[in-house]
């Protein structure tokens, strides 16, 4: 699982098991390591800091 920050709403396919899920622009949510590089790679997320991130 990765936290991903929404760039711009959509509405995605998070899981196979078809329930379509509405994202919101600003939103911090958690998704499944290849949903976030698919949302990631269109744009349409960014990945979230984690605590080393910030340390760093």
């Amino acid at each position: 699982m990765k936290k991903v920050v929404i760039r711009e709403g959509f509405t995605g396919y998070p899981t196979d098991k078809g329930g379509a899920t509405h994202f919101k622009a600003g939103e911090t949510v958690s998704v499944s390591d290849e949903f976030a590089e698919l949302i990631i790679g269109k744009g349409h997320a960014k990945a979230a800091e984690t605590k080393k991130d910030k340390d760093a």
